[in-house]
Order: structure tokens, then sequence, then C-alpha cells
């Protein structure tokens, strides 16, 4: 007799004369799907249970030791010191994470170190098994892998000779850059 109407709902709403649809609100949902003929015939109801995933995963970094952060925020660490990254995404999973290092190629993330001296930018982001993608957060890292350098100097009275002599009150001065 021919097909009259199909119509579906989501949830347990009201059924709704079928025209393209979406769910657009995140969670849990169930889509029913039916049809009626021409002669009144209504089909059993199809259920589809889906999961609406909008939101990217969100990745946070972390440092090894040894590390050192200034009080003005800057983060100082060593070429041997790991940075690791640690993505969370609670609707459809994480499919990846990659970085890049100082605008580089992106590269599938594992653990890495920095060896090179000096002040980096690493950008990390992932991405969902559904698509939605982090925007591209960074960190900025000083790589310092020089050992400072200590001088001394000694006040009066001192005197050289077979060695070094001083006074209990000879004051000494250390500088270390």
């Amino acid at each position: 007799s021919g097909i009259s109407k199909t119509e579906y709902r989501i949830d347990a709403g009201e059924w709704v004369p079928y025209n393209p649809f979406r769910a657009e609100n995140e969670g849990s949902h169930t889509i029913s799907i039916r049809s009626t003929d021409n002669l009144g015939n209504i089909e059993s109801e199809k259920i589809l249970s889906i999961v609406t995933d909008n939101t990217p995963p969100v990745t946070e970094s972390t440092s090894g030791e040894p590390k050192y952060l200034s009080s003005d925020g800057k983060l100082y660490i060593t070429g041997s010191t790991g940075l690791s990254l640690s993505a969370i995404d609670t609707l459809s999973g994480v499919a990846k994470t990659e970085y890049r290092l100082d605008g580089g190629a992106w590269k599938p993330y594992a653990p890495f170190t920095i060896p090179a001296d000096g002040t980096h930018l690493v950008e990390y982001r992932s991405m969902d098994n559904i698509g939605n993608t982090e925007l591209v957060r960074t960190l900025s890292v000083i790589v310092d892998n020089a050992p400072p350098t200590t001088s001394i100097s000694l006040g009066d009275p001192k005197h050289s000779g077979p060695a070094l002599f001083v006074r209990g009150n000879t004051p000494f001065t250390l500088s270390a850059t």
C-alpha cells in the first residue's frame, strides 16, 4: 500500500515526522524510528542507542626531575628531564595525542626530552575517537645543561707561602654564576 509516514523520536520525546535531524545535546540518547503504511499498519519501532560527544579531550603536560619553576613562572629543565603528556576524554575516548617542538612537524606522542640548551616551545593537542580536536596548548621551557661556575675571593689578612695563610677573621666571598 506504500508508506504513509516515517517518524522518529529522541529519548522519550514525542514522535516527530521524519526530516534529517541531529542529536546535538551531549550525552547518551535513544533514537527510535518507525514507519506507517497507507493502511495504517505501524512497524515495530527500531531503537538505536548513541552517545553524542561534542567535547574535545583535555591534555595536561608534566615535567620530570630535575626542574625549577622560577618566581616569574619560567620552567627550567635539563636535557635529561622527561616531559609527559596525559589526555582525558570521558565520552568517546582519546584517539591520539601529538606534539611538536619549536614549530616543527607534529609527532605522535611518546615521553620525550629536549637535549639542546635554550628556550623551547612545546605545542601539543589531542583528538578523540569521534574527531573532536583540542585547541593547541603550549608549554615554554628553558633547557639549562650547564652547571654553575663558582669563584672564591679572600679578604685580608692573608699570606701566600708554601700554603695560603689566613686569620680567623679573614672574610671569604663566594660568587656563583
